[in-house]
């Protein structure tokens, strides 16, 4: 796991146990669309995704993702 990725886990851990936020909005363009796409997941990070320019992605990238999403 990248530590973008272990960065983003602790910040959106923090967001809602210490300041009580209820959702999380993630937007990505070309290559951080992949990681607004991981949030979106099985990482259960965000509760919204829009991805825009996506690159660096697969199939299974979009078959994991488990909350509304819009791609642009």
């Amino acid at each position: 796991m990248s530590s973008f990725l272990k960065e983003s886990i602790a910040f959106s851990q923090a967001l809602r146990t210490e300041k009580n936020v209820s959702r999380i909005q993630v937007v990505g363009y070309c290559f951080g669309g992949l990681y607004a796409l991981l949030a979106g997941g099985s990482l259960h990070l965000a509760d919204t995704v829009v991805g825009c320019h996506i690159s660096l992605t697969n199939k299974a990238h979009f078959e994991q993702l488990e909350v509304p999403t819009a791609i642009v």
